[in-house]
């Protein structure tokens, strides 16, 4: 058995992930001879998933017990009980060979098994500190952001717009986080317990975007840009145990947050 004693904290960034957006814009009007402002409306849905596998530091209990074996012969090891014992052919009083009427040897089923005694005769238990234990973190989940805010267009070209827009974000989360504690000992298979939990929050940021707009048509165009978003970030934690201190603690930070957008715009 094994307890673990890590304290460290440990960070981990999530691979990129793809998502989708859907946006609606409201023509506002002209600044100017060229500026055009507009309010943004809009939602996007993306996925959350981290995995982080490490070491940590544990205290390992190994409980050893030795057996009588009444004089036999330990087997080498990794001893196997055979299972349905062993065949031998069936010996007279004089140690010859027993066959039946049509002269075939008789043989027999002999259990070979080397016994045990029923209790131990002592048990010794030793603790030492030790790093045979794995710890793998996993948050899994989705988001979806809902923007708001004004957008002001530049045309330059014949074809091109380049759009700023920046206001609020609300970001509604949910995750899922498990935690698997992995005890590899010296000998058999690996021991594991895995927790989990479940958790949503509703977290306000801001948002800030640059897109880069081609017309084909009056009404249709595609577009690519960059956003930059800020969320906050919320805790989740999952126990462990039954003590006040058997719980992990993870903090989900959606507060630094770019990516690219690309796809087409239908005006109507």
């Amino acid at each position: 058995s094994a307890e673990i004693t890590n304290a460290a904290t440990f960070s981990h960034t999530g691979n990129g992930s793809l998502g989708l957006e859907l946006q609606a814009v409201r023509e506002m009007g002209m600044l100017g001879k060229k500026v055009q402002w507009s309010i943004l409306g809009g939602m996007s849905i993306s996925d959350i998933h981290s995995v982080y596998l490490t070491g940590v530091k544990a205290n390992v209990t190994t409980t050893t017990d030795t057996y009588d074996l009444y004089g036999q012969i330990p087997p080498a090891a990794p001893y196997s009980s055979p299972g349905g014992g062993t065949s031998q052919n069936v010996l007279d009083s004089s140690g010859n060979v027993v066959n039946n009427s049509a002269g075939t040897p008789v043989t027999q089923t002999v259990d070979n098994t080397v016994l045990l005694s029923n209790t131990p005769l002592n048990r010794t238990t030793t603790t030492t500190a030790s790093t045979a234990v794995d710890n793998r973190f996993h948050v899994s989940g989705a988001y979806y952001t809902f923007r708001a805010g004004p957008s002001f267009m530049i045309p330059f070209g014949a074809h091109f717009k380049l759009s700023l827009s920046a206001g609020l974000a609300v970001v509604y989360a949910g995750s899922q986080y498990s935690v698997e504690e992995i005890l590899t000992p010296d000998f058999g298979n690996p021991v594991d317990q895995i927790y989990t939990k479940d958790n949503s929050h509703l977290l306000p940021g801001y948002y800030a975007d640059l897109t880069l707009q081609y017309n084909i048509t009056d009404t249709a165009g595609l577009y690519m840009g960059a956003v930059y978003q800020s969320a906050g970030s919320y805790t989740q934690d999952v126990s462990s145990g039954t003590g006040a201190s058997d719980v992990y603690t993870t903090k989900v930070d959606l507060s630094n947050q770019q990516g690219l957008r690309a796809g087409m715009t239908v005006k109507f």
